[in-house]
């Protein structure tokens, strides 16, 4: 992998409001052949740079909400996470003294945390491949990690011990986020359809998003607050917040497709979106405002988190095709 540095991140911010503001393309993970977990996690962080199978970089022109000339420009300082001699990198996760998340080596994902200036894989007990998705501020771990029969089941690592994550009647399942008082989210396979989950201390609870075919819980904050996104019937795929038990939908303007990853205390939400040439640009969202993000140099840039300190996580694809683990701030 190159160790090319891009120079610096852009924020466009669009002052779009919600319609109630409060405050998967389908992928297979490299090392999981199973066309089942196609329905899980739309931003599958190792994939090829284009998506969507259906993807045409080509479209025809289309409302861009930046070229309506509704954007500022912010620069943000930054650096890359790339785990060493890997093939590609992601960072999906940070706290205040590691960040997290997974590399790929000849076709092999495995996840890795980055501490002390070091990097260190994390080996999953019986895996053949591995995420880390998320971190809490005292280091405890979550993640999914596929076994020797190819089945994908979600993990929380403690730093000695793992506790494997499977609802009831889980074909696959993925664990994505966990607050610091220890609640993890994410989503999970029945054979028929894909629901999130809420994973309390052993007890679990399934999320659906009213009238979704498909419903990935992707973030927690401290409050209690949870993000993600579903697939509605009619394919189409957007964002949500669930907070105090009320549903409210989050769609960049004028995007054909919203993704959600994550949520701070302050209520400042991240993820990617989609427009009709399905290029991906990051974002974040916080009262009412829209900030893209598109990172100079890269054709695709991918958000992740956005932390208390308001930096953000994610990764880029360059020119070359390469994927780069960022942070800014």
């Amino acid at each position: 992998m190159t160790g090319k540095l891009i120079q610096s991140l852009a924020i466009l911010g669009l002052g779009m409001v919600l319609q109630a503001d409060p405050l998967t393309a389908q992928s297979t993970a490299p090392g999981d052949s199973s066309e089942t977990h196609r329905l899980l996690s739309f931003w599958d962080p190792l994939t090829p740079a284009n998506l969507h199978p259906t993807a045409n970089r080509n479209a025809e022109p289309h409302r861009d909400a930046v070229a309506m000339k509704l954007a500022r420009v912010k620069t943000y300082q930054f650096r890359t996470v790339d785990y060493p001699a890997a093939y590609a990198s992601a960072a999906l996760d940070v706290n205040r003294g590691t960040a997290v998340g997974v590399f790929q080596n000849m076709n092999q994902s495995t996840g890795f945390y980055f501490q002390q200036n070091s990097y260190h894989s994390l080996n999953v007990p019986g895996s053949i491949a591995s995420f880390i998705r998320g971190i809490n501020s005292t280091n405890q771990m979550v993640g999914s990690f596929t076994n020797s029969n190819g089945v994908r089941q979600g993990f929380l690592y403690d730093g000695t011990t793992f506790t494997t994550i499977n609802p009831d009647g889980s074909v696959f399942t993925e664990a994505m986020d966990i607050s610091d008082s220890g609640v993890i989210v994410g989503d999970y396979f029945d054979s028929s359809n894909v629901h999130g989950f809420v994973f309390d201390h052993g007890a679990i609870t399934t999320i659906d998003y009213p009238g979704s075919s498909s419903t990935t819980a992707s973030g927690i904050n401290s409050k209690g607050d949870i993000v993600g996104f579903y697939q509605d019937s009619s394919g189409a795929r957007n964002g949500f917040l669930l907070s105090n038990g009320v549903y409210y939908p989050i769609a960049f303007p004028l995007a054909d497709t919203t993704i959600v990853e994550g949520i701070n205390d302050a209520g400042a939400i991240a993820g990617s979106f989609l427009y009709a040439d399905q290029i991906s640009h990051g974002f974040v969202y916080r009262r009412g405002v829209f900030n893209q993000v598109d990172v100079d140099g890269a054709t695709d840039t991918y958000l992740y988190r956005v932390k208390n300190n308001g930096s953000i996580v994610g990764f880029v694809t360059d020119s070359v095709g390469e994927r780069h683990g960022v942070i800014g701030r």
